[in-house]
C-alpha cells in the first residue's frame, strides 16, 4: 500500500508543476495538470515571488479555493455512497 501510496504522490507532485514548469508537459498532461487542485497554488507562489500582477494571482487562488470545494464535496458524497453501501451488505470493514 505504501508504495502505492509513494508512486501516486510523485506523480502528482511531478504533475502539479512543483518540479518542472507544466508548460513542458505534453498537452494531454497538462489539461490533466489542472485537475489536479495544488497546480495552481504552485503558479501562484511563482508569481508573488516574481512580483507579477496581483489580479491573476488573487484569480489563481480563488480557482484553488473552487477546486477545493469540489474535491470536499465529491470526496464527502463519495464517503457517504460508500459507507451507505457498506452498511447494505454488512462489510464495513472492508472500506
Amino acid at each position: 500500500m505504501n508504495l502505492l501510496m509513494n508512486t501516486l504522490s510523485m506523480i502528482i507532485f511531478a504533475l502539479s508543476g512543483a518540479i518542472f514548469p507544466i508548460t513542458r508537459l505534453p498537452l494531454v498532461l497538462q489539461k490533466v495538470s489542472y485537475c489536479i487542485p495544488i497546480t495552481r497554488s504552485i503558479q501562484a507562489a511563482r508569481m508573488i515571488s516574481t512580483g507579477e500582477n496581483s489580479k491573476a494571482i488573487y484569480s489563481l487562488i480563488s480557482q484553488e479555493f473552487f477546486i477545493g470545494v469540489a474535491y470536499l464535496l465529491a470526496g464527502y458524497f463519495l464517503l457517504t455512497s460508500l459507507e451507505k453501501s457498506a452498511r447494505k451488505q454488512a462489510s464495513l470493514d472492508l472500506y
